[in-house]
């Protein structure tokens, strides 16, 4: 599908993606959004949760324990 004639190639998995990268930027948990698809692996929600490798990276750096 062509957004308005904008050159922006998007479709229904498109919102996906934006919904689960939106709702794990803003703290929701991988596990709510996965029972939320209805996937029945992680796996399959970081498929659609592009953002996840980041919030992990983010994760370990702020509650490590200093060396």
């Amino acid at each position: 599908m062509n957004l308005n004639g904008l050159g922006i190639d998007v479709n229904m998995y498109s919102y996906k993606h934006k919904g689960g990268d939106d709702k794990i930027i803003a703290g929701v948990e991988l596990d709510s959004i996965r029972n939320q698809y209805g996937h029945s692996t992680k796996r399959m929600t970081e498929h659609y949760v592009k953002q996840i490798k980041g919030i992990y990276k983010r994760d370990i750096v702020e509650n490590s324990p200093e060396f």
